[in-house]
């Protein structure tokens, strides 16, 4: 690839018909498609964000959504934590 790579950062599943990014053409293109999954940050952008967002839980800026069971009911937790998109804790009690 030489020059300046056309960065696409909004791409969609497009049904089959319309489905024009084949492999073989994006590879012969000047086109880096990015997506939300783990290759589409660098890691180490991540790690740097990590603590200024736990400072925020801490400080109760954010607050995100957690249900708590105590050890004590660690099934029901393994249950509620499929069924549900809160974020189960399991703690001491």
């Amino acid at each position: 690839m030489t020059g300046t790579p056309i960065v696409n950062r909004g791409v969609r599943k497009l049904p089959n018909h319309l489905d024009l990014a084949a492999a073989a053409l994006l590879r012969s293109r000047r086109i880096r498609i990015s997506g939300s999954g783990a290759g589409s940050f660098a890691l180490a952008n991540l790690a740097a964000q990590i603590p200024g967002y736990l400072q925020l839980i801490v400080d109760g800026s954010i607050a995100p959504p957690t249900r708590v069971f105590p050890l004590s009911q660690v099934s029901a937790a393994w249950g509620a934590a499929s069924a549900s998109g809160t974020r189960v804790v399991v703690a001491p009690g």
